[in-house]
């Protein structure tokens, strides 16, 4: 039978991270299972909603979910030039009902059912089609072994940090997933991650108001060692590597006690947090010697934070009520930010809001489905002119000892 891709388990001792990483999954995935049942059965403290069977949990926290949507892109054809709402109906409906029929296959079978989820999750990815495409390269900036992407970051507000600051997210659990076998917790402090960080922050990145994370990594010893502050803890189980990641050592091993624990009580070691360290903070911490003294930080001006506040707001109007706006309505709302104005008197602008007044009329019932077929420049001038007055910054000198 063709296998999903959560490989056999093997001999892990000596294959590279890469190969050791899905083979553990393999394990968790196993014991994501017997959590899924006992909390079903009502063995834990933790409640669940009155609606949800297993099927359900088992989308919820274990992490089939993320492997029906990686199968699911294998197989639909053209799936990058497909119109993002197609491709989550067709992985939407995948995922239902995989989750319908794994409940039926425990109602039917309570012993059985785990080992029939493989074979129900297969039949319905056929479905789709045979495996045509390669999932896209996951790439992205990193600094030695930490990889990272810049965002805004919410709950920050009351440690001096807006939602429209830009803030680094690093991204730990990336570790198991590299080629080199010494790619583990232990080699952030003994290598030169962390420094490499700093410097690519002074080069690259001196926007960035603070580095954030959401791990359980965050609130374990390991977390406050690199120095973490907790901005927000939820108690909560869930399906991703955030969470899982604390049962994989520091050598990519399964941590079989500390499962054990976990699968007998319901209660892990740390839940999923948030945190952060504030830039300065880090790079007093982290930045090499030959780059400390007078350093050059940027900090997004108020004009480019309300800006962005500006167009979050209009997105959100006009996505929810697109229906029931009309183009008049619309024009107000962009009218009443004065550089949007100015840039609607453009060529180009006027071009955008001929194409908005045309869906209007042909009654598209959303904008992002017609503009997806649309003029390419139209769109990209746009779009430029939107990232140009968010990202607009002023200089900030600070000293690092």
């Amino acid at each position: 039978m063709e296998k999903i891709n959560i490989p056999k388990k093997e001999d892990i001792s000596n294959i590279d991270n890469s190969r050791r990483f899905e083979s553990v999954r393999e394990e968790v995935f196993d014991y994501q299972l017997q959590y899924v049942e006992k909390l079903y059965s009502g063995e834990f403290k933790q409640k669940i909603e009155k609606d949800k069977d297993i099927g359900d949990l088992v989308m919820d926290f274990s992490y089939l979910k993320r492997v029906i949507y990686d199968e699911c892109l294998k197989r639909i054809p053209n799936f990058e030039k497909m119109k993002k709402d197609k491709i989550d109906q067709i992985i939407g409906y995948t995922t239902g009902v995989i989750s319908r029929q794994i409940n039926d296959s425990y109602l039917k079978d309570k012993k059985q059912w785990k080992y029939n989820i493989k074979e129900i999750s297969l039949e319905n990815l056929n479905k789709i089609g045979p495996e045509i495409n390669k999932l896209p390269e996951k790439s992205g900036p990193s600094a030695g072994l930490i990889h990272f992407n810049v965002k805004g970051y919410e709950e920050l507000e009351k440690f001096g940090i807006s939602d429209m600051d830009d803030c680094l997210e690093i991204h730990f659990e990336e570790l198991y997933k590299q080629k080199e076998k010494d790619s583990n917790l232990k080699s952030i402090f003994s290598g030169d991650s962390l420094s490499i960080l700093a410097s690519k922050i002074v080069d690259e990145y001196p926007q960035v108001k603070a580095i954030t994370a959401n791990s359980w990594l965050v609130d374990s010893p390991i977390g406050k060692r690199i120095g973490f502050i907790v901005s927000g803890r939820k108690e909560q189980v869930s399906g991703n590597e955030g969470f899982w990641g604390q049962f994989i050592d520091e050598n990519g091993k399964l941590n079989k006690e500390r499962m054990n624990k976990f699968i007998k009580t319901g209660i892990p070691d740390f839940y999923t947090s948030k945190g952060f360290i504030k830039t300065e903070d880090f790079l007093k911490k982290y930045l090499p010697k030959e780059k400390r003294g007078n350093i050059i930080l940027k900090e997004i001006s108020e004009e480019s934070k309300e800006f962005r506040k500006y167009v979050e707001f209009i997105s959100k109007e006009i996505d929810e009520k697109w229906d029931t706006l009309s183009y008049e309505e619309i024009c107000d709302l962009f009218y009443k930010n004065e550089a949007v104005y100015n840039y609607l008197q453009t060529d180009k602008g006027k071009r955008y809001l001929e194409m908005l007044k045309k869906a209007k009329e042909l009654k598209i019932n959303k904008l992002d489905n017609f503009v997806y077929d649309y003029k390419d420049d139209i769109k990209n001038d746009l779009r430029d002119f939107i990232k140009q007055k968010s990202n607009e910054y002023i200089e900030k000198e600070i000293f690092i000892p």
